[in-house]
């Protein structure tokens, strides 16, 4: 299992580092089409290790951004829900 979470972790962290905006979970889960619960382990793995910025957008959806996005780039629609 921590195999898989790291795997899935670095399909994370590829994806946000392409896309340099903010992704939201949901959309994590359709662009990589892995089980949700290893997806949330994940997540929570990358944010405990500081690779992400967790933001909140309209109607309080959670988005990640990688980490070394600039805040002047992050569209003024989101604020930070979570900056470690």
């Amino acid at each position: 299992m921590i195999t898989e979470i790291g795997i899935v972790s670095g399909k994370i962290l590829d994806l946000l580092e392409d896309q340099r905006l903010p992704v939201s979970i949901t959309e994590i889960k359709l662009r990589l089409d892995e089980p949700m619960d290893l997806i949330h382990m994940s997540i929570g793995w990358i944010i405990r290790e500081n690779y992400v910025r967790v933001i909140r957008g309209s109607e309080n959806s959670l988005s990640l951004v990688a980490k070394d996005v600039p805040f002047s780039e992050i569209p003024q629609d989101f604020e930070w829900a979570l900056s470690i």
